[in-house]
């Protein structure tokens, strides 16, 4: 994941726009679904190996962290749109 600025944002398309928020939320998604097969692997292996299981906890929590990440960038995003509608709109009339 790459972080936008808001410079950056400032120079894309509405349709670049939303074609990144889609991404995001598909990454989002995928990162979710990741999760919960490394939580179930966790709670496998919590009881049979211990060392299985830490890297586990490893793993969960930087996917926890990159999760985050996804919904920090897509808020950014979202916001960002909602600014230019409103700037738009200011400047039909």
């Amino acid at each position: 994941m790459k972080h936008i600025s808001t410079h950056e944002l400032e120079k894309k398309s509405n349709q670049h726009l939303n074609i990144q928020l889609y991404n995001t939320s598909e990454e989002l998604r995928n990162a979710e679904k990741e999760v919960s097969r490394i939580r179930t692997a966790l709670e496998r292996n919590e009881k049979q190996d211990r060392l299985m299981a830490k890297q586990f906890a490893a793993k969960l929590s930087s996917m926890e962290d990159y999760i985050r990440q996804l919904q920090t960038l897509q808020s950014f995003i979202k916001q960002h749109q909602k600014a230019r509608q409103a700037r738009d709109q200011l400047t039909k009339f």
